[in-house]
C-alpha cells in the first residue's frame, strides 16, 4: 500500500492514529473488528479440533458484546466441504445464542425514568427489540437513571445495553445496581455503551429491583436494555 494510504480511516485499519481509544467528535466511526479461525489456524488440518460452543460464545461477548464485528473463519476440508464437527459445533453456538437471547427478563418489570424527553421516546422503546425506536431525555438532561421493579424476583447473568447509533455513541458513563438486603449494590459499571454492550457476571444474581444510571455530554439515548440468563450447555 503507498505510504499516503497506509493511515485510511477503515474498518480493520489498526494503524489509523486514533484507532486504538478513538476521539471525540472525530471525523471517522470505525466499527472494531474480531477475525478468528473456529479451528487452531486459517487452513483445515485434521489433527486440529474447532473451538467449543462455550469458547466460541465467549468470543461472541468479547467482540459483538463491546460493539465488534465477529468475523469467524471457517476453514473447509480437502472435500471442500466444513468438516462435521465443526457444523456440529457451529449448530451448538448458533442454538445457544437464540436460546440465551430469546426471553428477555426485563419486559417483566415495571420500568420508571427520572426523566422523558416525550411520549415519541416512550421509555417502553428499550424492551421492543426495534433499533429504529429509543429512549431519550430532554436536551438537558445529560444525566438520568431507570429502574426496574419485580414482582418475583428475576435470575439474570448477561445484560445487554444498545444506544441509537444514528445519532451517535453519546453515554459516557454508566452503572447498573441491584438490591440487596435492602441496600444498592454496584454489580457493573463502565464508560461507554456504543451499538452494543453485553456484560456477563462472574454468577447469575436474583433482584426485585435493578437501575442503571446513566450519563453523557448531551442529552442520553438508549435504543435496548435486556436481562438475561444463560442456559446450561
Amino acid at each position: 500500500m503507498p505510504a499516503k494510504e497506509q493511515n485510511v480511516a477503515v474498518p480493520g485499519q489498526s494503524n489509523y492514529p486514533n484507532s486504538p481509544k478513538g476521539i471525540r467528535d472525530g471525523k471517522f466511526w470505525m466499527p472494531a473488528e474480531c477475525d478468528v479461525p473456529l479451528r487452531g489456524g486459517w487452513f483445515f488440518h485434521a489433527n486440529e479440533k474447532p473451538k467449543t460452543p462455550d469458547q466460541l460464545f465467549d468470543l461472541y461477548l468479547k467482540s459483538v458484546g463491546r460493539g465488534a464485528g465477529l468475523d469467524l473463519g471457517l476453514a473447509p476440508d480437502t472435500r471442500g466441504l466444513l468438516h462435521e464437527d465443526g457444523v456440529a459445533v457451529l449448530k451448538t453456538f448458533g442454538d445457544l445464542i437464540k436460546q440465551t437471547f430469546a426471553n428477555n427478563l426485563a419486559k417483566k418489570a415495571k420500568i420508571t425514568a427520572s426523566n422523558n424527553r416525550g411520549k415519541n421516546f416512550n421509555l417502553n422503546f428499550i424492551l421492543d427489540r426495534n433499533t429504529n425506536t429509543y429512549w431519550a431525555t430532554a436536551d438537558a438532561n445529560h444525566q438520568a437513571t431507570i429502574n426496574f421493579e419485580f414482582k418475583e424476583s428475576a435470575t439474570f447473568d448477561i445484560i445487554s445495553l444498545q444506544e441509537y447509533i444514528p445519532l451517535d455513541q453519546r453515554i459516557d458513563n454508566y452503572a447498573i445496581e441491584v438490591m440487596e438486603n435492602n441496600k444498592w449494590k454496584s454489580i457493573a459499571t463502565g464508560a461507554s455503551v456504543g451499538a452494543k454492550q453485553l456484560i456477563e457476571l462472574k454468577q447469575p444474581i436474583s433482584t426485585n429491583k435493578i437501575r442503571i444510571k446513566l450519563s453523557a455530554p448531551i442529552c442520553i439515548t438508549l435504543c435496548e436494555f435486556g436481562l438475561y440468563k444463560k442456559p446450561t450447555v
